[in-house]
């Protein structure tokens, strides 16, 4: 039961907390996005509230730091230059207030302990609502796998009906288990030296591929190199090329003259050369394995060959 008193003063709060709440995330979903995150928030419930004033900590409302809180969640933990870039574009329109991570050095102790920033939002000519300013918002910086585990662990421990050491020594022990999967995803090198690599003829010969791309084509080449090493490698098993025969069709006075084009991609350039160097094989493998071809109207204009393949092997580009 919440407090008639309290639920009448939310409810005042509320519209300027759900102001707040689309302001701040207009601006944080477009950060996040910027480097390579996503962003969630919520406005606290007045039940979590209520639990929050009854501990005695604040004196008035306007002093709980997490009324409006969001979380910006990164595909891993971030380095140390890492967060100095997103401190840097927080203070862009925030003041940051706080910083708190690392509440614990106990090497037993795995608790709650994400990177957090007190912000508030700045008052400058940006900010038409300057009622906004004054309040704080709690910014959490979490990897993907902190961010699920907060999510797993949040009504079987935090939220749990009645308290266990059971629900605590399993939270913790997960707690335990996220860190090194954090640390292990974000400096593979360092958790697995190169002492410890092996050969591995699929890996090997695609980065054989992609090494023999890089030598040879004029453009851009993605940075997701592993994406296009496994393209590559795909095509030529269809085509019955041998990477050693690939390599030699890069070398010919074609490949050359394609690998100058702008107007092409690499991967478009692999697939003329293909469909110009072995097309009866590499169609006939297609067919078999009910796979498809991406041919579009700038190859069309540079590769005859491309014209020659059937429509119900070709990828149906247009809406």
């Amino acid at each position: 039961m919440i407090p008639a008193q309290l639920s009448a003063a939310f409810a005042s709060l509320a519209p300027e907390l759900k102001a707040l709440q689309n302001r701040v995330d207009a601006i944080l979903e477009k950060l996040a996005e910027d480097h390579g995150g996503y962003y969630v928030s919520r406005v606290k419930a007045v039940g979590s509230l209520f639990e929050k004033l009854m501990l005695g900590r604040v004196q008035r409302l306007s002093e709980i730091d997490d009324l409006v809180g969001g979380t910006i969640v990164f595909p891993r933990v971030l380095g140390e230059a890492d967060q100095v870039s997103m401190k840097e574009a927080l203070l862009q329109r925030f003041e940051i207030i706080e910083t708190r991570t690392a509440r614990t050095r106990r090497p037993t102790e795995f608790i709650y302990d994400d990177l957090h920033h007190l912000i508030r939002l700045k008052d400058d000519n940006l900010l038409i609502e300057k009622e906004l300013a004054k309040w704080v918002i709690e910014l959490q910086i979490k990897s993907a796998l902190q961010h699920g585990w907060t999510q797993a662990t949040h009504d079987a421990v935090y939220k749990a009906k009645d308290e266990s050491w059971r629900a605590s020594r399993v939270a913790a022990a997960t707690k335990a288990m996220i860190e090194t999967a954090d640390f292990a995803l974000s400096r593979p090198g360092d958790f697995m030296p190169v002492a410890y690599d092996r050969e591995y003829k699929p890996i090997d010969e695609r980065r054989a591929l992609v090494a023999a791309l890089e030598g040879w084509w004029q453009g851009d080449i993605p940075s997701d190199r592993r994406r296009v090493g496994l393209f590559v490698a795909d095509m030529i098993g269809l085509a019955q090329v041998s990477v050693e025969e690939f390599r030699e069709l890069l070398s010919t006075t074609r490949a050359t003259e394609l690998a100058q084009l702008k107007s092409i991609t690499v991967q478009q350039a692999v697939t003329i050369l293909l469909l110009e160097t072995r097309r009866e094989q590499l169609l006939m493998n297609v067919r078999r394995k009910h796979r498809f071809v991406v041919v579009t109207s700038e190859m069309r204009d540079i590769a005859p060959a491309c014209t020659e393949v059937p429509e119900d092997l070709l990828v149906v580009i247009d809406a």
